[in-house]
């Protein structure tokens, strides 16, 4: 969850509403930058990992002209980050 708070990858200067899957994989991999070469077997898991966020109210998707999709944190989302809770509401 944390690529969706502040410490996480910025969405692209285009005014695009959240991260792509790939920025969120990218995010999720940045500890480990000469791992590139996974990002297509993870992203499965990362499409999976977001739909549980997306099912606890989380992160949302937004679908812009075009039908690209962007995930984003809800205000839930940021609140559950900032104070820690994001385990607590996946238990949910």
């Amino acid at each position: 969850m944390w690529v969706f708070g502040p410490e996480g990858p910025r969405p692209s200067p285009r005014g695009n509403p959240g991260l792509n899957l790939l920025q969120v994989a990218m995010g999720v991999m940045s500890k480990y930058p000469r791992a590139t070469h996974y990002l297509p077997t993870l992203e499965v898991p990362v499409r999976e990992a977001c739909q549980l966020l997306e099912h606890a109210d989380l992160v949302q998707n937004r679908t812009v002209q075009g039908g690209r999709t962007f995930k984003s944190a809800t205000t839930l989302g940021e609140s559950a980050l900032a104070d820690g809770s994001v385990a607590q509401h996946l238990q949910s």
